[in-house]
């Protein structure tokens, strides 16, 4: 075993390797910078707290919703996953019928904010606790940016039939392998 903090990851007779699809609707918003409050304690001394803008925070929250709709009753996972992402993002408003047409039909890209790393960190830290234990167990990801007449972020996670690397003995491997740990 390991303990509270690291248990021995478990996997039942009845793992499911089913996709998770999760579509947060609205425009996606990626990781903002983190904002620093400095404040005076009771006694007097100087602090800081580091939060999450209020746009991040209230994403996620709203991501952790739909993944946790979308998990439809499923354990959090605790073996290694892959993700694929994939941002609708609107044209501006502001764009002229040729162009938003041509964005539509995906002949102009969306190269300018947000960027795709800082879409799939937001995504990660939401799905943390709800679809899986921790974001390392994200062992590959893709991220693309498409123009949509309506703004989503759809995150699929499909379970990878290997173990964990915190398995910790060569039954332990082969009883998650075979699906009877």
């Amino acid at each position: 075993g390991g303990g509270p903090l690291n248990p021995q990851p478990q996997r039942s007779r009845s793992m499911n390797f089913d996709p998770i699809v999760i579509i947060v609707p609205g425009k996606p918003e990626s990781q903002r910078r983190a904002r620093v409050r400095a404040f005076t304690d009771k006694q007097g001394r100087a602090r800081a707290q580091v939060y999450d803008p209020a746009v991040s925070r209230e994403w996620k929250q709203a991501a952790r919703l739909h993944a946790a709709m979308a998990m439809r009753g499923r354990r959090v996972l605790l073996g290694p996953v892959s993700i694929t992402i994939v941002a609708h993002i609107a044209p501006p408003r502001s764009w002229i019928g040729w162009k938003r047409d041509a964005a539509l039909t995906q002949r102009i890209k969306p190269t300018g904010v947000p960027d795709t790393d800082n879409l799939a960190k937001a995504a990660k830290d939401a799905l943390k606790s709800v679809v899986w234990q921790d974001d390392a167990q994200v062992v590959e990801e893709i991220v693309t940016k498409e123009y949509c007449e309506r703004p989503s972020l759809r995150i699929t996670v499909k379970p990878q039939a290997a173990a964990p690397a915190n398995i910790t003995s060569k039954a332990a491997l082969a009883a998650w392998l075979d699906g009877t740990a």
